[in-house]
């Protein structure tokens, strides 16, 4: 009964059936070399016809089942990795479809479970992120959240608190022109730039698909408006693979221009769209 049961191909184990699928094809070969043994070795033992058909018949019936058992395994296992692929690359939407009772089912559930509760986190945090995953840099709500606690700072000591909006002049006729990986690459080369200039204690993020922020604690609209004059001027210098690009910036300043978030955030996008307005490739505070 221990036998029976340990090589019964409902047991819950790949390794089982493997062995038994490789121990049935390797049977073919036996037999093949007991035929040729006993009718070209050992001429003198004659064998009937029907003994010779049957070892035929039944080494083809022990191939077919060996293939189908090794099939049910690999077929599987192949599309498997290819569904983790598509996971492994963020597609969380992909599924792995195998209902088997053993431990490739085992593996698919898991897999998949694992997969529901990443979309899950997902589809909560939503526009909760903190970081864009093309630049790298805080988003938008994030930098209002930080602007929103260094305003309040600011209004308690009375120090200055600044806000640099960029906006990158025709971004969206450079990705028709250049093709979408040059102008995520623009994009990205824009980030590298204004993350080695913004102080320690300023916050930098991308706050729309081709704008950036900047915010400027301590400094106020003098200085940040230095500040943004030497971004236009290195953003304009820039080599992109060969091509270049030139941004507009707007800057607003707390106290000045507002005394919350949604006020210095408007005033910088209004000096912003002046710049656009004066030519592109300017900054403006005022």
């Amino acid at each position: 009964m221990g036998l029976a049961k340990n090589m019964s191909l409902e047991r819950r184990s790949v390794k089982q059936k493997l062995l038994i699928a490789f121990s049935l094809m390797s049977i073919i070969p036996l037999l093949s070399m007991a035929y040729f043994v006993t009718n070209y070795i050992f001429r003198e033992m004659e064998r009937e016809m029907l003994q010779v058909s049957i070892i035929v018949i039944f080494s083809l019936w022990v191939s077919w089942m060996g293939y189908l058992l090794a099939r049910t395994i690999v077929l599987p296992l192949v599309d498997m990795a290819n569904e983790v692929k598509k996971i492994a690359g963020g597609r969380y939407d992909a599924n792995i479809t195998l209902r088997r009772e053993d431990e490739l089912g085992d593996i698919a559930n898991g897999v998949n479970e694992m997969v529901a509760k990443i979309r899950m986190q997902e589809e909560k945090r939503g526009s909760k992120d903190v970081i864009d995953r093309l630049t790298g840099l805080y988003t938008f709500s994030h930098m209002e959240e930080c602007m929103g606690e260094e305003l309040k700072r600011a209004q308690y000591f009375q120090r200055p608190c600044s806000l640099i909006i960029l906006n990158i002049d025709d971004c969206k006729k450079y990705s028709n022109t250049h093709g979408p990986e040059m102008a995520e690459k623009a994009l990205k080369s824009v980030a590298n730039l204004l993350s080695g200039i913004v102080p320690p204690v300023g916050t930098l993020a991308r706050t729309s698909s081709d704008e950036f922020g900047m915010l400027l604690p301590e400094r106020n609209k003098r200085e940040a408006l230095e500040t943004a004059e030497d971004i236009r001027k290195r953003v304009e210098q820039m080599d992109i693979s060969g091509t270049r690009i030139t941004v507009s910036l707007g800057v607003g300043e707390n106290p000045i221009d507002g005394s919350d978030v949604k006020e210095v955030v408007f005033s910088a996008k209004r000096y912003l769209d002046k710049a656009k307005k004066s030519g592109k490739n300017r900054v403006n505070g005022e």
